[in-house]
């Protein structure tokens, strides 16, 4: 497994303008939500960290956190289509 960040580090698709202010060491979404950056690398040493001080516990704990991160994603696009002028049929659930 290569340590090389395999991410792309254009704008995302959903369109999500970012704002960086190192003043305040702030990146925020342009509906102004605080977000976090971490490299690909971390990401991996946390894994990777997690698994050795927790066993089998890492594995519920990061499913969890992408599981509630998807859930967080998946009602914020519900609430951009029904935003979206059209016929309202747009509707995820």
């Amino acid at each position: 497994m290569s340590l090389r960040p395999s991410s792309d580090h254009r704008l995302p698709a959903s369109g999500k303008n970012y704002v960086h202010d190192p003043a305040k060491g702030e990146i925020r979404v342009s509906d102004g939500r605080r977000v976090a950056a971490y490299s690909e690398v971390f990401i991996r040493h946390l894994h990777d960290d997690l698994t050795q001080e927790s066993g089998d516990g890492a594995r519920q704990v990061l499913y969890q956190c992408g599981y509630e991160w998807g859930l967080q994603e998946m009602v914020d696009l519900a609430h951009r289509l029904r935003a979206k002028p059209g016929d309202g049929t747009q509707d995820l659930w």
